[in-house]
């Protein structure tokens, strides 16, 4: 826990330092779980149902290093990110739920491909997420289990994001915005080669955006 505080003001400080554009989002998750297993003989898979869970973003965009020739409509964005990822199902009379927290490093690029006088941005995004469990409890029937280090959860999981944005100008420092991304986690550090869990989510989030005016003079410091 103390690593991950210092990370988290590290990444603060950069924020400070060099972003221009400086953004909160959360919303929610939805969730269900797509388990495969390769082995020979396979029993009769659990019925998988959808959980919800909570999603929290703090990150930067350093605006500017895209705005000129032929790629002026794209952004790129970096963030540190919480995702819960719950599921449940049912199985005979058994009872089945997970509750999984990740912390990652997220990197998104966006397109805005429409814009309207009034200062609405639609805008398409695709990136990536690399994270790492943080808290997991799996519950069978009312038995608890600890899956932080289960291999099929534990490790470095990649999840690969696409979605649709939706920006409003609330005045010429503060923006907010509306989305929803559609994402699939694979576990990139399991071993086996007969199991795979995949990790499908629906997330819809709320953000602001504010911009940072740093002007910076010929001799490196802050000018007004």
């Amino acid at each position: 826990m103390r690593k991950q505080l210092l990370i988290f003001i590290a990444f603060l400080s950069i924020s400070n330092l060099y972003a221009q554009d400086i953004f909160i989002q959360a919303g929610k998750n939805i969730t269900n779980y797509d388990f495969v297993t390769n082995q020979p003989v396979s029993p009769t898979p659990p019925d998988y149902r959808v959980g919800t869970g909570n999603f929290y973003e703090i990150g930067y965009s350093p605006r500017g290093s895209m705005k000129k020739g032929p790629i002026q409509n794209l952004t790129y964005l970096v963030s540190l990110t919480y995702n819960e990822f719950n599921a449940e199902a049912s199985k005979d009379l058994n009872s089945y739920a997970w509750k999984t927290s990740y912390v990652g490093l997220q990197n998104v690029i966006e397109y805005s491909f429409f814009e309207t006088i009034t200062g609405v941005k639609l805008s398409l995004n695709a990136g990536l997420n690399a994270a790492t469990i943080i808290k997991g409890d799996q519950f069978i029937n009312n038995v608890f289990y600890d899956l932080t280090t289960n291999e099929e959860f534990s490790g470095l999981v990649m999840q690969g994001i696409v979605g649709l944005n939706t920006k409003y100008t609330i005045s010429k420092d503060v923006t907010c915005n509306l989305g929803c991304n559609y994402s699939k986690a694979y576990n990139n550090t399991i071993n086996s080669d007969f199991t795979q869990l995949t990790i499908n989510t629906l997330q819809f989030k709320f953000g602001l955006h504010y911009l940072l005016k740093q002007k910076r003079s010929r001799s490196g410091f802050n000018s007004k």
